[in-house]
């Protein structure tokens, strides 16, 4: 659920939305594993490093919109 709606970071909610489709159908153990599965095997996200003390990623490059979101 999203209570505001940013152009700005509208590849993240679309991410979010295909993969909670993706896998809505699995139980929340499985869901557990499977975030913390692919949090230890990627290195840390450089756009979300710092993002708890207030440092926000930075802007989407528009000229690559047509290409799909691919985290770090």
């Amino acid at each position: 659920m999203h209570h505001r709606f940013s152009l700005k970071y509208f590849d993240y909610y679309v991410a979010d939305l295909a993969w909670r489709e993706d896998n809505r159908r699995k139980s929340n153990g499985q869901l557990t594993a499977l975030v913390l599965f692919a949090a230890m095997l990627n290195p840390t996200s450089r756009n979300f490093c710092g993002y708890w003390q207030g440092n926000s990623p930075p802007d989407p490059d528009f000229e690559d919109f047509d290409r799909p979101f691919a985290p770090d």
